[in-house]
């Protein structure tokens, strides 16, 4: 790589190499040709979602198998408010930690259509730690409704204490008026 080269595929930012602590910058063409020779750990995934969106982060997501990088396109996919790939992830990803990050940052979203995917999510998860990353995505979210909703409808009792538990901690009226009938049961 020529040190004289200005602008990058990152907007000319500076990527350094942990282990050489070289500095490294690239033209856009040679973006590609690192992605194909499996140099993508140099490119900080997140500043390219931010610089350039994140379709070139969605076919690196596909094509890459480390699951560390995985995690950093899915805080990308974060950072870039992008909530359609981090439902894909969700509903789609077969390695179950990648799928809790692609949950937990849904539901640091806090939209209306993360909160509809998490609800999906949730009617058809069996796996009982997935659901409760949602339910940990709902608080974060400040979703009580969908919180109360699924305490008054869960029939496992450690999922109903932990969405009762969340709502303990919530400062919400649908929260505290569930609470209360609770305690008058």
């Amino acid at each position: 790589l020529r040190p004289g080269q200005r602008r990058d595929c990152l907007g000319g930012q500076r990527i350094y190499r942990p282990s050489v602590k070289s500095r490294i910058q690239r033209s856009p063409g040679q973006c590609d040709q690192l992605a194909r020779m499996g140099v993508q750990q140099l490119l900080p995934v997140r500043a390219v979602s931010l610089v350039h969106g994140t379709g070139e982060l969605e076919e690196l997501y596909k094509a890459e198998t480390s699951t560390e990088l995985r995690r950093e396109i899915l805080q990308a996919f974060f950072l870039a408010g992008d909530a359609p790939k981090l439902v894909q992830a969700a509903q789609g990803e077969k390695d179950p930690e990648l799928r809790r990050a692609a949950i937990r940052n849904l539901g640091l979203i806090g939209s209306d259509d993360s909160g509809k995917a998490l609800q999906e999510i949730y009617a058809k998860e069996s796996d009982h730690t997935l659901k409760a990353e949602v339910l940990n995505a709902y608080f974060l979210q400040g979703n009580a409704k969908a919180l109360v909703a699924i305490a008054r409808s869960e029939k496992d009792p450690e999922l109903k204490k932990t969405a009762v538990s969340k709502l303990a901690l919530m400062n919400s009226k649908e929260g505290t008026d569930y609470l209360m009938e609770l305690l008058q049961k």
